[in-house]
This record gives structure tokens, C-alpha cells and sequence, in this order.
């Protein structure tokens, strides 16, 4: 627990197994307060290596998919987990001790939703068209008008109708259609509190996939142009 409330951690890997082992033992490494329970959903081709499973945590709970559904597993699998908060995370960012601590602090404190990155949009265009805010970079608490990579809420916004939501656009999809009026921001936090691994920007990561780029592009356009998206 943390603040005395419990805490979930929810993972899905699909391709970087040889990191996901340690990525999920530093999730359950904190020196204060602790994660309660984790859960990861492996979506991979040919599954976690028995080792790695037998070394696993007893606070971790392993999923396993026989098709990879995509980010949305994340999102689905976070409603039959117990804590009262419950963080996502992608499965190529480092939680160092103490990120679990601050995200609950943060969320706490601000209410709604919290995360490591979001943009407030201003146009037509989801990167040209917006402003993009860090944690590790802003000074106070920022209001945006979406969040991704990392975030913190309570379990009443991680309840909502998931059809259409495809992997491209799964962290859109649930700030603008799954918890529209839900509060998001980006709050400060220590730039030493998490690192990114090295495959969060290899060839085969989603946004460098153009056809990606382009279902995300299009299926902001139409949320923009229906005059849902005036900023936070």
C-alpha cells in the first residue's frame, strides 16, 4: 500500500522479453510504501521462458494471450485486478524506487488521471497542432488534454466500452472516448524516477510505423473536427 491505498501495476509485453523480467521486479522495488499485486498479460508469440516465470514475484500475476490483442489487454485485464489505484505502464520504461509513490501521490493530490507524457491539442493536427509536456520537464501540475506511456488513476476511470479500440490509437482512444471528462495531467517528477530502454526507439516500435501514424492522425481529425477537443 501506498498513502494506505493498495496499488495495481498493470504490463503487457509482446516482444521485449528479455527486459520484462527486471522492468517487473523494479515495479515491485520500492523503498516506500509497495506495489500490491501485478499484473503482466503476455501477448508474445512464444510466451515468457519458463525460468522467468518460476523467478517471477509471488505478487505477479502472469496472463497469457494466444493472440496479441494489443495495449487494450492492459486496459481490460486492469479491471480484475484489487487496487484501489492502478498504474500502466508500456513495457519498455524503468520505474526506479519511488515512481509508484510519486504517481499515487500526484494523482491523489490532483485527482482524475496522471501520466509521464501528454499534449494539449490546439488543431486539426494530432504533433503539429499540439503541445507536448514531460513530467521529468514541467515544473507544476499541467492540465492536458491527453496522457500516455505511463499512467495513474483510480478504478472508477477504467471502466467504459472498449470496442474501437485499436493499438495505434488505445491511450487516445481512452482519453477521448473511454474518460472524456475525466481531469488528465502531467505532473512534475524527478527525471531520476524512471529512465527509457533503448528498444523504446528501435525500427519496430509503432510510432515509426507510418501506416500507424497515419489510423492515429486520422482518428484524432474526427475528433477534432466533431469540436471535442478544445484543450484540458
Amino acid at each position: 500500500m501506498i498513502n494506505g491505498k493498495s496499488v495495481s501495476v498493470v504490463l503487457v509485453v509482446y516482444r521485449r522479453l528479455t527486459t520484462i523480467s527486471a522492468i517487473c521486479s523494479a515495479w515491485l522495488n520500492h523503498t516506500v510504501g509497495h506495489v500490491d499485486e501485478l499484473f503482466l498479460c503476455d501477448c508474445s508469440a512464444a510466451g515468457l521462458h519458463p525460468q522467468a516465470l518460476a523467478e517471477m514475484d509471488t505478487r505477479v500475476v502472469v496472463i497469457r494471450f494466444s493472440k496479441d490483442l494489443g495495449n487494450k489487454t492492459r486496459h481490460a485485464m486492469s479491471l480484475l485486478t484489487s487496487g484501489d489505484i492502478v498504474i500502466q505502464s508500456d513495457d519498455d520504461l524503468m520505474p526506479r524506487p519511488r515512481l509508484a509513490e510519486s504517481l499515487v501521490n500526484a494523482q491523489q493530490r490532483l485527482g482524475g488521471m496522471v501520466g509521464l507524457i501528454g499534449r494539449v491539442f490546439h488543431g486539426a493536427h494530432y504533433k503539429r497542432d499540439s503541445t507536448f509536456y514531460a513530467a521529468r520537464k514541467v515544473k507544476e501540475p499541467t492540465r492536458v488534454s491527453f496522457i500516455g506511456v505511463t499512467y495513474c488513476c483510480e478504478r472508477a476511470d477504467l471502466v467504459y466500452d472498449m470496442r474501437g479500440m485499436e493499438n495505434p490509437i488505445n491511450d487516445l482512444f481512452w482519453c477521448l472516448e473511454g474518460r472524456p471528462d475525466t481531469p488528465k495531467w502531467v505532473p512534475p517528477i524527478h527525471e531520476n524516477l524512471y529512465s527509457n530502454l533503448q528498444s523504446c526507439n528501435d525500427a519496430d516500435c509503432l510510432f515509426h510505423d507510418p501506416e500507424a501514424e497515419r489510423f492515429r492522425q486520422a482518428y484524432y481529425e474526427k475528433h477534432w473536427e466533431k469540436g471535442k477537443l478544445d484543450g484540458p
